[in-house]
């Protein structure tokens, strides 16, 4: 009995040892996320679960949505130049992946395009902000048919 008695007064001793060197180490830091946006901790939740379910960084840092069935590669791309325009959104360039690959391996595969779009007032608060967010800069918007076939 004393045994376990000393057994469990050690666990519990190394379990307050670990909440205070938590604290001393991890609670200063915490203070921090106070300035974050309200949505903050939605959104990096939502990245960890991502990235914890598929193992992908880059998985967990983009959103994507399945294109209605029905719609081609074509009325998707002028569609989204379309919500651009109204947007006032400015197109700084595009990237015919696919039309490229085609042209240089002389083979048809999967269709992919990348949109460049930047509101040069946002990115100019991004890079005030933070310098990091040149990195991020133009933001993209891809257009890509899976192995399926679906557009994405």
């Amino acid at each position: 009995m004393r045994l376990l008695w000393n057994l469990f007064a050690l666990i519990g001793l190394v379990a307050v040892a670990g909440v205070i060197y938590l604290a001393v180490t991890i609670g200063p830091r915490l203070s921090a996320f106070s300035s974050f946006d309200d949505k903050a901790a939605e959104t990096y939740t939502r990245m960890a679960t991502q990235l914890l379910a598929t193992g992908s960084p880059a998985e967990a840092t983009v959103w994507k949505a399945k294109v209605n069935e029905g719609l081609t590669f074509e009325e998707v791309d002028e569609s989204i130049k379309s919500v651009a325009i109204e947007r006032n959104i400015k197109g700084v360039g595009e990237l015919p992946l696919s039309d490229q690959v085609e042209a240089m391996t002389g083979e048809p595969g999967q269709k992919i395009k990348i949109y460049m779009y930047c509101n040069p007032l946002t990115a100019a608060k991004m890079i005030e902000f933070d310098i990091a967010y040149a990195a991020y800069l133009p933001c993209r918007v891809s257009l890509v048919e899976d192995k399926t076939g679906a557009l994405w």
